[in-house]
């Protein structure tokens, strides 16, 4: 009998020090790489974090560095959670075309009525007013990948001599 208490003793030593580890390695961010391609002959590549999570607004994300004012400008919208959801809504429809604003309302109820999803000739504009934004790039040393750890959504911007990128 007394072993078995020893035994069980240890068993619940080693799950409680199991269960602390677990919240130990969830406190440092994982680091992942955004892939360039092709842009080996570039002599300057930069990026910025455009949009940042956060739990307080209604979409669960928003603009950052500036960036709200480009989009504002180019959704010719005002609300820059409204563009938020018409970002979320654009994606959603890559993997379902026939996708419809009342059923992307049922998915999300917290999203405008009536909601249509961001056009590529709206990202482009608003990309190209990101790329007007003066502070908050960081310049790439690495030209096939971006480390990052924070969730978001990434501009980046690549400068080659007789070549014009699009902003990406």
């Amino acid at each position: 009998m007394k072993k078995m208490r020893k035994i069980f003793a240890v068993l619940l030593t080693l799950a409680m020090v199991l269960a602390m580890s677990m919240t130990a390695f969830a406190a440092n961010p994982k680091q992942v790489n955004i892939q360039l391609n092709n842009l080996n002959n570039a002599k300057e590549v930069k990026y910025m974090q455009i949009i940042r999570p956060n739990t307080e607004q209604p979409t669960g994300w928003e603009f950052i560095n500036g960036a709200g004012e480009a989009y504002k400008t180019a959704f010719s919208e005002s609300n820059e959670q409204k563009i938020i959801w018409k970002l979320i809504f654009a994606k959603e429809k890559e993997t379902n075309a026939t996708l419809t604003a009342e059923q992307f309302k049922i998915n999300h109820p917290a999203a405008p009525t009536g909601l249509t999803a961001a056009s590529s000739e709206e990202i482009a504009a608003a990309l190209n007013n990101v790329k007007g934004i003066t502070s908050g790039w960081t310049p790439v040393t690495d030209k096939n990948n971006i480390p990052v750890s924070n969730a978001g959504l990434y501009a980046i911007v690549a400068e080659e001599d007789g070549y014009t990128y699009t902003v990406m």
